[in-house]
């Protein structure tokens, strides 16, 4: 939470006592508009791969999405655009909504386990994980980490393995009005 000593009304900046202010994400939560989905392998072996699909129709909220990883070894994450699927093999990516209990509903869906018959184009490819020690990928800054993702575009999620490990992949999202 940051706070301002003055506003501007009029042109004029005029003194307010600590008036507080949030970022987006976090007043999305209160709007209970603000979601987490996560995929956990506790075995992976080199070369294993943990997969998301995100997709959406909406024609009225937009998400906004960051992505990371948790892991006990070195990995890729690679996101892409246009993927095609087969079929979700799904047995259930939890989603929850973070004001927990709340009643918003996503535009997103998130399967994971997809079967497909292409990745898409390559969008961006992070790095995390330094051999032994558990760590995450950058998802704390939001500004240069963010995506909007488009209506009727299939993204795939993707975190590979390098050496046996433990890997949790997950994402953080809002919803926006178009």
């Amino acid at each position: 939470m940051r706070s301002v000593n003055g506003i501007v009304v009029g042109g004029q900046i005029t003194a307010v006592d600590e008036l507080p202010v949030i970022e987006i994400e976090h007043n999305f939560i209160h709007q209970q508009r603000s979601w987490y989905a996560e995929v956990v392998d506790s075995i992976m072996a080199d070369t294993d791969v943990l997969e998301m699909v995100l997709a959406f129709n909406s024609y009225a909220r937009q998400p906004h999405i960051v992505y990371g990883a948790g892991v006990s070894n070195a990995v890729t994450l690679q996101l892409y655009r246009e993927c095609v699927t087969q079929a979700p093999n799904n047995d259930g990516t939890l989603i929850a909504n973070k004001p927990r209990g709340g009643r918003g509903v996503s535009v997103l869906v998130v399967t994971h386990t997809p079967s497909l018959s292409s990745d898409g184009t390559l969008c961006q490819t992070k790095f995390a994980g330094d051999g032994g020690k558990f760590s995450g990928a950058e998802i704390e800054v939001r500004g240069i980490n963010e995506w909007r993702l488009d209506r009727g575009v299939k993204y795939l999620l993707r975190l590979t393995a390098h050496g046996d490990l433990r890997a949790r992949l997950f994402i953080n999202w809002y919803d926006r009005e178009i």
